[in-house]
């Protein structure tokens, strides 16, 4: 069974410093919704970077739909891939990802 972190918030900076036993790195993939931290937080994006787990961000909001600022993304530049504008399917679609990223096939 793969065992998937979903980190809500700025937490990643965390992974593998500080209380293994919540930010350790015994995880196959991981989904972050870095809310508003996604348009401003180099940290994040370092850190996302300076792991070798697969990680999808996911925002509920179309960002694309909402203020100018919200369109870049700096942490999702470290990311496997962004899914935005659907809500909590935004997770399940995330999930879904990860599990084909897992079982070792492409996404087209």
């Amino acid at each position: 069974m793969k065992r998937i972190l979903v980190i809500n918030g700025p937490n990643l900076n965390m992974l593998g410093v500080r209380e293994k036993n919540i930010y350790g790195k015994n995880f196959d993939g991981i989904i972050i919704n870095p809310g508003g931290y996604s348009h401003t937080s180099v940290s994040i994006m370092d850190a996302i970077r300076s792991i070798d787990t697969p990680v999808i961000e996911v925002h509920i909001s179309n960002v694309f739909k909402r203020e100018e600022f919200r369109h870049r993304i700096i942490t999702g530049r470290a990311a496997n891939g962004i899914i935005t504008g659907l809500g909590y399917v935004s997770y399940l679609a995330a999930l879904y990802a990860l599990y084909i990223m897992l079982n070792g096939e492409a996404i087209p």
